[in-house]
């Protein structure tokens, strides 16, 4: 019981530590006067946006400065899933083979998962978070797999049914075999008798 708090504190703590741009856990994180925090390389890939990507609160240039206190967090978090059993390889997302930056976007269009280096290329196209993306993808699968289930219940049955039938013929074979094999006898001891006569 106190092992599952603890994964449910470290995984709340997890949430405070992650980028709302990148999703990926904060690298140099940078605060802004409005206190919306977001990495350094994120809010750079921004460029001339006026406005903090959260509550819309205009930025004035320059005014973004590093959260020391949220790095450390960071840090902490880390070491936490590293002692906690959790291997960094296994949490940290795949890059993009172009600029190594977090797979984080996927273009619907192209169908395509994208760093934050390769949105600019796909301006206008629509995009999903990864968690929205697996879910049209798995809501897509489960629409697609319903018709089949569907067949395949169908098959069953009628499988079934012609397993019925089939037992129903046998059944009836052994039935007749039987009568014929009586009447055979029958026969046979008639023919004896009407030879002894």
């Amino acid at each position: 019981m106190a092992a599952s708090g603890e994964e449910t504190a470290l995984e709340q703590l997890g949430q405070e530590v992650t980028c709302p741009l990148c999703l990926d856990l904060f690298q140099q994180p940078m605060v802004l006067a409005c206190g919306h925090n977001f990495c350094r390389d994120c809010l750079a890939r921004l460029g001339a946006e006026a406005s903090c990507p959260q509550c819309r609160a205009r930025v004035e240039p320059g005014s973004a400065y590093p959260n020391r206190a949220l790095a450390n967090m960071v840090g902490l978090v880390k070491g936490l899933r590293l002692s906690g059993g959790a291997q960094e390889g296994s949490s940290s997302p795949q890059l993009c083979q172009e600029h190594q930056q977090p797979l984080q976007t996927f273009c619907s269009r192209e169908k395509r998962l994208l760093c934050a280096d390769c949105l600019g290329g796909h301006q206008g196209h629509p995009l999903l978070s990864l968690p929205e993306a697996a879910q049209e993808y798995k809501d897509l699968l489960d629409a697609l797999l319903e018709p089949l289930r569907k067949a395949e219940q169908q098959l069953l049955e009628q499988r079934w049914r012609e397993e019925q039938s089939r037992q129903d013929c046998q059944e009836e074979f052994a039935t007749e075999e039987q009568k014929v094999s009586l009447a055979l006898g029958s026969l046979v001891e008639l023919l004896k008798k009407r030879r002894s006569v």
